[in-house]
């Protein structure tokens, strides 16, 4: 018979490494390998702020033909498209600069940005208006009145749509009255009250009056006792 050659065993524990213990690992490994760049999100307002000072100030420079070849370039970008509404840029960059910088309760969020470039397009449609239908393309391709963004709408509302002036001017402010509304978040209840006058009537009681009636009967006592005593 063959002889059977029995395996001994070894009876000492093995060393298990659970996955638990090699997620302990992984994770130690990445935290030593991970580099952290976090920035406050006053400072990241304040970079924006920033961003938007630089742009007011490199439009103005180039609209007045001190920033050179750039300068040239980022004009002919910007008024085929905006017209005449490129001389807005300087103003409202620096407007939301400032408010990036100073108003801290003021949060732009996505509202705030639609609502502003709303306006930009309905300012530069009712400006687009005062051109005649067959010229809409001519003067936009020269970068004046609306640009190709006056030409747009105003070529959507009034050929396409065949609205007419009256009707495209009343789409047209009345996209940016929503503009205004979305932008400053506003009503237009307290905008009037703004602008409105207000008018106090007070009635006089009948005690001031008496006490009226008193002063002038003794103002009338004491010049008759001054001419009394000259004469």
């Amino acid at each position: 018979m063959p002889r059977t050659r029995r395996v001994k065993r070894s009876t000492r524990p093995r060393k298990k490494t659970t996955s638990v213990a090699r997620k302990r690992r992984t994770t130690r490994r990445t935290k030593k390998n991970q580099i952290k760049f976090e920035v406050k999100s006053s400072v990241v307002r304040e970079i924006w702020a920033v961003v938007y000072f630089g742009l007011a100030v490199v439009t103005f420079l180039s609209l007045q033909g001190a920033f050179g070849i750039l300068g040239e370039i980022w004009v002919g970008i910007l008024q085929p498209i905006l017209g005449w509404g490129i001389y807005m840029i300087p103003p409202l960059f620096l407007l939301i600069s400032l408010m990036l910088f100073f108003a801290r309760n003021i949060n732009f969020g996505l509202s705030k940005v639609v609502g502003i470039i709303l306006m930009v397009m309905s300012i530069l449609s009712i400006i687009h208006l005062a051109v005649p239908i067959s010229d809409v393309l001519t003067v936009a391709q020269v970068g004046t009145y609306g640009g190709y963004v006056g030409f747009v709408a105003n070529f959507f509302m009034r050929t396409m749509l065949n609205i007419g002036e009256v009707g495209a001017a009343v789409v047209f402010v009345s996209v940016a009255l929503i503009s205004i509304l979305l932008s400053f978040e506003i009503s237009l209840v307290e905008i009037g009250r703004f602008f409105k006058p207000e008018l106090k009537i007070e009635k006089k009681s009948a005690k001031k009056k008496d006490d009226v009636e008193l002063d002038s009967e003794n103002m009338e006592m004491a010049s008759d006792d001054v001419l009394k005593a000259i004469y």
